[in-house]
């Protein structure tokens, strides 16, 4: 009898152990896949404040989601592992989840010290409502949660949109919580916030890529286009903000578009220049194709009017930086907006600080020493000068002999060649969807009333709308710009959907240019290059040496 129980004692003590070793032999599997998507989102949040947070996940098939003050996200195996149920969707899951929890993180909301915070957990929500934690403040940063999470998910990749209150639902079945937890909204509730959480993100996400893809197209152009364009990138980004989603790379992208929309006003000495203005965490080269004027703005409501976009400009920088003391795309509008100003010594700090926050691999270093360059001629230290601009060139930048010509009105240092022509390399082969002509099929292009988005200051309208294969913006503005119709057409995310001359989301940059040469202009931007073909209106987006998308525009 004894040696019985002995010998079943022993067998459960076998059997723990080995369930506890398969838990255990899960966890580096399920840890990966978990990191890889957490990375993934902390790249694209990329703050500097508070601390980077880290991932653990643990054994245990009770754990959810928790993150504590000290910057630990906490995420159990299971949890990792149930999400791998959504198939398809099984990283946009797991990414709802790690996104929704990095954003109470970020944002410090009230319980972040002093609680940590929870995605759904029977003892925090009792400890919330044991504090007096009001309720309504839980759905306003649960509100808050989803939409700054659904973004920086969008932003990294991840399609969170459509499957928040699925994953709820889910989250819920799976670990038979109550419909009614203590310290959180119900499930109801927290489905109706996400639901409405998407379709704010949703009506925005169009609002920011349109706005991205004016400030592109504003560098095509010059003068009273330019202005105008840029206006209605700020528009746009202005309206993101006013509506809460105010991060870093709005702030910034919002103070581009004023100094762009200026800089026509400078006299040509100034307004001729290429500035490497950084647009998210890359850059967009500004070239004037033609001037407003010899000498610059000298009406003086017109000098107050432009005094004060740049003020707003500054304002907007600043409140980028303290939200990331390293975001260096900030550091380096600031150095440009300060060099425009006549304030060569605050220019030169700002350049400072760009170039620690970029560190010393950064292959965008030589933004740095051009700006250098243009700061050092104006003080009339030509010899300071010529060699910054050489070494700007020898780390990798396309523009530093045109600045350096425009400062000296010499072309001859023989850095690189330059070409002023739009179209230089472009072909002259009409884009067609669906045997109709790109133009003709834009200009015919009616607004779709139910994807109609109106900013808060109704000077702009965009209708969106999509089918299969394209994702269309029309915008109109009430204000009177120097067009008359403004379209953008973007390929969708279908991988068979190619352009007339055959060129596939996927394709390499080597196929891109076999198929249209050498791009007249190339850009820089957070997620890679964007090659620019005016003879065919299209931008192509290349990351990682390879094709992520295009966007034809219409302006006219």
């Amino acid at each position: 009898m004894m040696r019985n129980i002995l010998w079943r004692l022993c067998l459960l003590v076998m059997m723990l152990s080995i369930g506890n070793a398969l838990l255990y032999a899960q966890t580096p599997f399920e840890y990966k896949y978990a990191q890889d998507v957490f990375n993934k989102l902390i790249r694209t949040i990329n703050l500097s404040s508070p601390p980077k947070p880290i991932l653990e996940v643990v054994p245990d098939p009770n754990m959810l989601a928790t993150t504590s003050g000290n910057g630990k996200v906490t995420i159990g195996y299971q949890l990792v592992n149930k999400c791998r149920s959504f198939g398809k969707d099984s990283s946009n899951a797991l990414a709802h989840v790690l996104s929704h929890e990095l954003t109470h993180y970020y944002q410090n909301h009230f319980w972040s010290e002093q609680f940590g915070s929870a995605y759904a957990d029977v003892g925090w929500g009792e400890q919330m409502q044991q504090s007096g934690k009001s309720l309504n403040v839980m759905r306003l940063y649960e509100t808050q949660a989803d939409e700054y999470g659904m973004y920086y998910a969008f932003s990294a990749g991840y399609r969170t949109l459509y499957i928040g209150d699925k994953v709820l639902d889910s989250i819920y079945t799976w670990f038979h919580l109550n419909e009614q937890l203590p310290g959180y909204p119900s499930l109801t509730e927290r489905k109706q916030i996400s639901i409405e959480a998407r379709a704010n993100i949703a009506k925005l996400i169009p609002v920011f890529e349109t706005g991205n893809n004016c400030l592109l197209l504003a560098q095509m152009m010059g003068g009273d286009q330019q202005m105008l364009l840029a206006k209605t990138a700020a528009l746009q980004f202005d309206d993101i903000i006013a509506r809460k989603m105010q991060t870093k790379e709005m702030y910034n992208n919002a103070a581009i578009a004023r100094l762009l929309s200026v800089i026509p006003m400078f006299p040509d000495s100034l307004q001729n220049l290429q500035y490497p203005f950084m647009v998210e965490t890359g850059s967009i080269l500004y070239k004037s194709e033609r001037s407003r004027s010899a000498n610059g703005v000298t009406d003086p409501v017109m000098l107050d009017a432009m005094n004060t976009t740049i003020d707003e400009a500054n304002t907007l920088l600043n409140n980028a930086v303290k939200l990331d003391k390293q975001f260096y795309p900030a550091w380096m509008n600031l150095a440009i907006l300060y060099y425009l100003r006549g304030a060569y010594g605050s220019a030169t700090d700002a350049l400072q600080n760009a170039s620690r926050s970029m560190g010393a691999n950064n292959a965008l270093l030589w933004s740095v020493d051009e700006m250098r360059a243009i700061i050092a001629a104006a003080q009339d230290d030509d010899a300071e000068a010529t060699q910054l601009f050489s070494s700007a060139t020898t780390k990798g930048s396309q523009t530093a002999t045109y600045n350096y010509a425009c400062v000296y009105q010499d072309a001859s240092n023989g850095l690189i060649k330059i070409d002023n022509t739009l179209s230089a390399y472009a072909t002259d082969t009409t884009e067609m969807i669906n045997g109709e002509s790109i133009f003709h099929f834009m200009d015919n292009m009616p607004p779709n009333r139910a994807g109609r988005f109106d900013v808060q200051n109704e000077e702009l309208v965009l209708f969106t709308d999509t089918t299969s294969e394209y994702i269309l913006t029309y915008v109109r503005a009430n204000f009177k710009p120097a067009y008359s119709k403004l379209r953008f057409i973007s390929s969708s995310e279908n991988p068979a959907v190619k352009t007339s001359k055959g060129l596939r989301k996927g394709d390499s940059l080597q196929q891109l240019i076999a198929l249209y040469g050498k791009p007249s202009k190339i850009f820089l931007t957070g997620r890679g290059e964007v090659y620019a073909y005016p003879a065919q209106n299209i931008f192509v987006h290349i990351s990682d040496e390879h094709v992520s998308e295009w966007t034809y525009w219409w302006l006219k």
